[in-house]
């Protein structure tokens, strides 16, 4: 049954792959001409370039997701146009970038593209960012999009399985929501 700290967990392993060679338990070598890897619009220019995918292209993928959910966008043309969409990647300044987001998405993705290629990433410090940027906003109620819908086109969205929380909305606690203590447990 859904419920406010974990109401939903969407995992996509599709094009999923170890960083940790399986038979020296050491991290994958960097490479060249490892070929495209993934969808244009999320992918980082590491991607583009064709280098060996790490955990930093997994993270600029996700914040590219992050940017188009704030946005509903991204300034790129995506699969249309792989070359703009590479040039546009590199030449876009941060700023400009998360023109629309909190100064806390400019820290991020400045030190997302920073990250080499073995570096374990400061998930803490992506973590304190997102918790800095949530935390200035003044929320009147902690209720999700489906909430707002008549029972009947829940209905239609999602039949068999109930979206509705079984309590009472919150007032967003994001401290407690991203410090791992109210993880997904999927």
């Amino acid at each position: 049954r859904p419920n406010r700290m974990n109401p939903i967990c969407l995992i996509d392993f599709g094009l999923s792959s170890s960083y940790i060679d399986q038979e020296t338990g050491r991290h994958i070598i960097y490479r060249e001409n490892a070929g495209f890897v993934g969808t244009c619009r999320y992918a980082s220019l590491n991607v583009h370039y064709e280098i060996e995918v790490s955990r930093r292209d997994d993270l600029i993928s996700w914040f590219y997701s992050i940017l188009e959910i704030a946005n509903g966008y991204v300034p790129w043309p995506g699969s249309t146009d792989r070359k703009k969409t590479e040039e546009i990647k590199r030449e876009i300044t941060p700023e400009e970038l998360c023109k629309n987001l909190p100064d806390e998405y400019i820290s991020i993705y400045n030190y997302l593209i920073k990250i080499r290629f073995e570096e374990e990433p400061d998930y803490d410090f992506i973590k304190r960012q997102l918790i800095n940027a949530l935390n200035g906003y003044d929320f009147p109620s902690f209720r999700f999009d489906w909430e707002f819908l008549k029972p009947e086109k829940i209905e239609k969205i999602s039949p068999g399985f109930p979206l509705d929380m079984g309590d009472e909305p919150l007032t967003p606690d994001y401290n407690t929501a991203l410090s791992g203590e109210a993880g997904c447990k999927c």
